[in-house]
């Protein structure tokens, strides 16, 4: 069901880091998995990464939007 997320490399599409609620769909569902699926592992991997980034963008863009909006 996953491999549809992954590239012609069998790496995860950058494109999904761009899908925040996509992402956290991804990210429990890697929850669901029995140790040794790596597809799962993985899925876990990319979606943390990708969720703490978008996190610090969250937080600069809010941290500007209240420095430039008083």
């Amino acid at each position: 069901v996953f491999k549809v997320f992954k590239d012609e490399r069998g790496k995860f599409k950058n494109t999904l880091a761009e899908d925040v609620k996509g992402l956290l769909s991804l990210y429990e569902a890697s929850h669901l998995g029995f140790d040794g699926e790596n597809i799962l592992e993985e899925a876990m991997t990319f979606t943390t990464y990708h969720l703490k980034e978008s996190a610090k963008m969250l937080n600069l863009y809010n941290w500007k939007h209240q420095l430039f909006n008083p």
